[in-house]
């Protein structure tokens, strides 16, 4: 596309359509890459082009003022902006042809949402693209170039955090000139990772009436828009709100997805569609915008509604059922919620409020997103985001990929920088990762040294005295205040990571390197110990909500006594008190130590109230506060798989080429029958009760069951074992 242009038509939050007419003979074969910001989409001779939705995927598009957020940021980072390509062959016909492109302002002109402050890359939507035109007389292209026109849709507003505002008495017949934008740098890269979708539709139900307001039901918090069939006279509006929350009274209450915040024209951040009608019947959806939902408010005549699910396109590839209720509503509950928070291409911590890529909540989740789903790529992609954001002066991973401001902490969020590559490494067996990676992972790590005092990591990016709390989290968003101390948590995470670059460097050949990072977790544990350890009671940081799950994650536990202390200390307790991060060490911990009908008692109390409020997705926490569809509790459903289950790969294998399979059934759960993905279209299944254990294992896997103190190696395909 080096001799295209970006051209614009210079409008904020409208949705303009931008045309262009051209000629085409005998023509066998025309391609076009495209690509339009914030989102775009391509018709020719009036024909969609593509079911794809929200395109070009997320990224840090171009440099901008990031000293203006609310977390102030002097970042020098890359940039990047996908391109589609489409085959437009069967859109073309001889003589002439009308391509036509909406745009609509997405991420990228983002001035109206202020949680993180001003973010916007731009204040105007533009677009790019080349067409391909091959014929028996030889090839032709042509390219934008600022002859084009536009003209204004029906869609007056739009806004990805507010709605969309159609009003179908609009009409703009008055063509006027694009103008070329002179000044826009960034890196054109062809998007291979996963486009968003309408992945399936649902026909809510009418739940309540009262004259003109109708409550509509999905039955399921999902993410998506809903499409209405309305034709009032001309002038009659038609407005849909969104929430996830219903109150007794079958009235909504939409806090949880945001509308208690104020957006940057004073107005309050809901989530609304808008209608006006020309006196005709006519289906109305918008086109640039999501909203994260379950129930919906109608207010005026509708004749018909319907809900289309979108997200980015990922499948399912994981099965896992028990006599359980409760562990079976987890999983089924955690993959709705992980799989609303993919658009595109990033793992957002919820898909309404914020819909922003947290590192936190991505890495925490990410093992068991890729047990449970088909997310190689979106991954692959997210990666460079990640690494696409940290500041090259400083080695300085943000708290949001692609960088949109936020608050975190340099451990549980900020080392996704080595979290992620390395445990992608050791699910696939790709080490290319690694090699890619290692100068900004090792610039990471000098990052992290400039925030220690005494061995310990003690702050994070400075910030506005009223918000600078939230640029030094630990673990995070357990019930109450956080009483675990975030420089215990910070520093687990600092010597997690060392240990994890230390085998990098063998990998990678950087044995100078290991020596040097062998050297720093010494350090970490000796200054950890010191201010944390209790060596009466074998409890670090007074197990304050989980404390002593993260000692034992990351080695420190020598004698076994903090995890004992943890399984008395929560055995019994009424629910779960910790973060997502402790919560799930603490479950895994707890399998892995025969403790299994323990851990499923408090996951059953700790979860009841979600269950019994007939809940389809996570919460972000336990108590229902704020947003009620949220991934981070899931990261341990992994533990359903590799410690249920009992699918470990052994020590120092990748690519689960060696697994060792160990079920843990209990008085809690007796049976279980599972299929975990193992990448590349495998998967491992493991079906066991008290009688038998049926293992699935793949081409490529050598596998050994381990179970009740007897080994038996598993041949490939069906193994039917008798207990």
């Amino acid at each position: 596309m080096e001799k295209s242009k970006w051209i614009t038509c210079g409008t904020e939050t409208s949705v303009p359509k931008i045309k262009r007419s051209f000629e085409s003979s005998n023509t066998e074969k025309a391609v076009i890459e495209i690509t339009g910001l914030g989102y775009f989409e391509l018709f020719l001779n009036g024909k969609k082009v593509s079911e794809d939705k929200f395109t070009p995927a997320f990224t840090n598009y171009c440099k901008r003022d990031t000293m203006s957020f609310k977390f102030p940021l002097d970042h020098d980072m890359e940039y990047k902006t996908f391109y589609l390509k489409y085959d437009i062959t069967q859109y073309l016909k001889d003589g002439h042809n009308l391509m036509e492109i909406y745009l609509g302002p997405g991420f990228f002109v983002q001035s109206l949402g202020k949680g993180e402050g001003n973010v916007s890359f731009s204040k105007i939507t533009m677009a790019r693209y080349e067409i391909e035109l091959t014929s028996n007389s030889g090839t032709s292209y042509i390219y934008s170039d600022g002859t084009e026109t536009y003209t204004n849709s029906k869609i007056r507003f739009s806004n990805l955090y507010k709605g969309e505002v159609i009003d179908s008495r609009y009409h703009d017949d008055e063509p006027k000139n694009v103008s070329i934008v002179e000044s826009f740098e960034t890196n054109m890269v062809l998007q291979t990772c996963p486009t968003d979708k309408i992945i399936y539709r649902i026909t809510p139900d009418l739940v309540r009436q009262n004259g003109s307001i109708k409550i509509y039901d999905c039955h399921e918090n999902i993410t998506g828009v809903a499409r209405v069939l309305a034709g009032g006279p001309e002038g009659t509006k038609v407005s849909l709100k969104f929430s996830e929350v219903i109150n007794k009274d079958k009235t909504l209450d939409y806090n949880s997805t945001g509308a208690n915040w104020n957006m940057s024209d004073g107005s309050k951040q809901w989530q609304c569609d808008e209608f006006i009608c020309n006196g005709h019947y006519e289906w109305f959806e918008p086109k640039f915008v999501w909203h994260g939902f379950r129930y919906i408010e109608v207010v005026g005549d509708i004749t018909a509604i319907e809900v289309e699910v979108i997200r980015t396109d990922i499948s399912v590839a994981s099965r896992f059922k028990t006599d359980n209720n409760t562990l079976n509503w987890l999983y089924d509950a955690y993959l709705r919620a992980q799989m609303g928070n993919y658009h595109g291409c990033i793992p957002s911590d919820c898909p309404h409020r914020e819909r922003l890529g947290y590192t936190g909540d991505g890495q925490g989740t990410f093992v068991s997103a890729l047990m449970c789903l088909e997310t190689q790529s979106l991954y692959l992609k997210w990666m460079d985001d990640i690494f696409e954001s940290q500041d090259k002066k400083s080695g300085h991973i943000p708290h949001t990929s692609p960088l949109m401001g936020g608050g975190g902490g340099p451990g549980a969020f900020g080392c996704a920088a080595i979290i992620v590559p390395y445990e992608y490494y050791k699910f696939f067996g790709d080490k290319s990762v690694l090699d890619k990676y290692y100068p900004k992972m090792k610039h990471w790590i000098e990052y992290l040294e400039t925030r220690r005092e005494n061995g310990l990591i003690v702050r994070e990016e400075s910030a506005p005295e009223n918000i600078v709390k939230w640029c030094f989290l630990g673990d995070w968003d357990a019930v109450g205040n956080m009483a675990i101390p975030a420089v215990f948590v910070n520093t687990c995470y600092f010597i997690d990571s060392l240990k994890s670059m230390m085998k990098i460097c063998k990998l990678t050949g950087n044995f100078e390197d290991e020596k040097y990072y062998s050297a720093l977790k010494e350090e970490a544990e000796k200054a950890i110990r010191k201010e944390y350890y209790n060596d009466k009671t074998g409890s670090w940081a007074d197990d304050a909500q989980g404390a002593n799950a993260f000692a034992v994650w990351c080695g420190l536990d020598n004698d076994g006594r903090a995890l004992s202390n943890l399984i008395s200390d929560y055995s019994n307790r009424e629910i779960l008190d910790t973060g997502f991060f402790a919560t799930e060490r603490l479950v895994g911990q707890f399998i892995d130590a025969g403790k299994t009908d323990e851990i499923v008692s408090l996951l059953e109390r700790t979860f009841k109230k979600m269950i019994e409020s007939g809940a389809t997705t996570l919460w972000e926490r336990f108590d229902g506060v704020y947003s009620q569809n949220h991934h981070a509790y899931g990261a341990f459903i992994k533990h359903f798989f590799d410690a249920l289950a009992g699918i470990k790969q052994v020590e120092g294998s990748v690519g689960y080429k060696q697994v060792v399979i160990s079920p843990k059934l209990s008085s809690k759960v007796q049976r279980i029958d599972c299929s975990m993905n193992i990448g590349g279209g495998k998967s491992i299944s493991v079906k066991a009760d008290d009688k038998q254990i049926v293992c699935i294992i793949p081409e490529g896997v050598c596998a050994t069951l381990v179970y009740k103190g007897k080994n038996q190696q598993l041949a490939k395909g069906i193994n039917e074992i008798f207990v």
